[in-house]
């Protein structure tokens, strides 16, 4: 127990509200990353994103790495070769419907992007996509956060 002076009251500091905010960090394999670009790929993001390619050097460094799985992009091993990126033929916040006229490189660079948006902005979609719980809307925010920096379809 804490004696007071007689003379001076112990005074409170006021109250505030404060957003309490834990953080750790967390790791999210590469085969995690590979699930969920194959889920915005083959169904979350198929109403705004046309197409991808994946360049001939980064194939011929899979072939290399002996990275056998198809779609290349399926592969959790895809993830982890040097200067890895699937370029992506979408739509753009200001495009026709379908135009497919804006096309965006997503890398690793792009991917920490997206998870640090979530974190931020969407924690419940990336608890998910950690936990693997997620489904194809989820895995849509996530690449329009990759490639776009923000949701704008959907």
């Amino acid at each position: 127990m804490i004696a007071q002076s007689p003379s001076k009251p112990m005074r409170r500091a006021p109250q505030r509200q404060r957003r309490m905010v834990y953080s750790a960090p967390t790791v999210i394999p590469a085969a995690d990353i590979a699930s969920v670009v194959v889920t915005a790929i083959e169904g979350g993001s198929s109403y705004w994103c046309a197409r991808y390619d994946i360049r001939a050097a980064v194939k011929a460094r899979a072939a290399e790495a002996k990275i056998e799985e198809r779609p290349l992009y399926s592969a959790g091993a895809f993830y982890l070769l040097a200067g890895w990126s699937i370029e992506f033929h979408h739509d753009g916040p200001d495009s026709e419907e379908g135009a497919a006229d804006v096309k965006t490189a997503l890398n690793y660079g792009r991917v920490i992007r997206a998870l640090s948006l979530l974190a931020d902005k969407y924690p419940a979609i990336l608890a998910r996509i950690v936990s693997e719980n997620y489904d194809a809307d989820d895995a849509d925010v996530f690449l329009q956060l990759a490639l776009m920096g923000e949701v704008i379809f959907g």
